[in-house]
């Protein structure tokens, strides 16, 4: 998709079609730095980043989190990679992974994460993504993706490493 990635709360977007003609894209959604099984991924992927990296591959994480939680998650994760917040779920909506969470799934969320999605996202609403990984050769085809409602699982590093392009 033909989507804008913000960078930070100066207004640093760049196209995620500028970005993939460079470099084969390694994207990935996470829910916030607030999700334990987030935080777990982001980690593992922030060891496994330069194996990417080496790879040919640019990585991006992509969250509805403001930028003071993006902080929170690089500090918690180690997250070497750049990290997007998705201000408006367009990006979201753009890879089909945006869902509204109920009002009955938000007062679980309060009560055993402490966490108000209002409080939490760019845009104050009760929207998550699932968890999803893509990569992206240099013409922009989606040669790899992962995409899976339980929020527990993550793609595996081996199965992004063995779809990453050759440059041209």
């Amino acid at each position: 998709p033909n989507v804008q990635l913000t960078f930070n709360d100066e207004g640093d977007y760049r196209s995620l079609a500028d970005m993939y003609h460079d470099d084969p894209l390694v994207i990935f959604f996470y829910r916030g730095n607030w999700c334990p099984h987030c935080n777990k991924h982001l980690a593992e992927m922030s060891k496994e980043a330069k194996k990417l990296e080496e790879a040919g591959a640019h990585l991006i994480a992509i969250t509805p989190e403001n930028f003071e939680n993006i902080s929170k998650t690089r500090k918690k994760t180690d997250a070497s990679f750049e990290i997007a917040s998705d201000l408006t779920g367009e990006v979201m909506k753009a890879f089909n992974v945006i869902f509204d969470v109920s009002d009955e799934y938000q007062a679980k969320l309060k009560q055993h994460m402490q966490v108000s999605l209002d409080e939490v996202n760019s845009n104050k609403a009760a929207m998550l993504p699932i968890p999803a990984t893509y990569v992206i050769d240099q013409t922009g085809t989606i040669v790899y993706s992962f995409n899976n409602p339980d929020y527990s699982k993550r793609a595996p590093i081996d199965e992004i490493l063995k779809h990453i392009p050759k440059k041209n």
